[in-house]
């Protein structure tokens, strides 16, 4: 892993290449919006204390204090997923189980495209640039993690055509079928994907016991059976 680009909670980061052999790269602008992970990764993946550890070299403030350095570290993750309640629970449930656990790192972009939409005349070369979470396990395992709501498969159609007021969600299969694409180039490219729907989310209790039950079965899959 060279460069790991997540958190971002702002305007998208503007990046050059100042060595494209050693695929360098440089934050040019908005950088203040966005974290890089630039330290070796291990073959046990990346832990949460790993994060925690690299936080404190950022933030010497927190040297002193582990336990603050956890929280100011946890709250700017979660700064990144805004008022997402979907998601906030899936990071929060997975925070939960442990600090030797690898890190549920929200906001990455696995893919790139230094153009705006406007400047591609409002045509996306990319399906999707970031993806909302990643976890690297051990031995190099890779699992990206995608909440999806209904925006992913369906479009909100304007019922005033239909005589009623408001508006509904239609299927809508063009929306739909580029992300199934996306998934299954990740899958091949190493990654293991997974999707959870927001509907299983919309109860908080049962919501939080599904996620539980997904992560321990994950991680343990994986060998990692730690916990703090």
């Amino acid at each position: 892993m060279k460069n790991l680009i997540f958190a971002v909670d702002g305007p998208k980061p503007q990046i050059v290449l100042p060595d494209s052999i050693s695929n360098t790269i440089r934050i040019v602008k908005n950088e203040q919006y966005c974290l890089v992970y630039d330290q070796p990764l291990e073959d046990r993946g990346l832990s949460w204390s790993d994060l925690v550890a690299w936080w404190v070299r950022q933030h010497p403030e927190h040297a002193d204090d582990p336990m603050s350095a956890r929280v100011s570290l946890r709250e700017r993750l979660r700064r990144s997923l805004s008022d997402n309640g979907a998601e906030l629970l899936v990071f929060d449930t997975r925070t939960e189980l442990g600090f030797d656990l690898p890190a549920l790192v929200p906001q990455v972009y696995l893919h790139y495209d230094p153009y705006s939409l406007t400047e591609l005349d409002g045509v996306s070369r990319l399906t999707r640039q970031r993806m909302d979470f990643l976890l690297l396990m051990n031995q190099r395992a890779r699992a990206v993690i995608e909440v999806d709501g209904i925006q992913h498969y369906a479009r909100r159609v304007d019922t005033a055509t239909m005589q009623q007021p408001g508006s509904v969600w239609l299927a809508d299969p063009a929306r739909y079928a580029p992300m199934v694409v996306e998934d299954r180039q990740l899958t091949l490219q190493g990654y293991e994907v997974y999707l959870i729907g927001g509907h299983e989310l919309r109860d908080h209790a049962a919501g939080k016991a599904t996620l539980t039950d997904f992560f321990q079965r994950l991680l343990s899959r994986h060998g990692h059976d730690g916990s703090d």
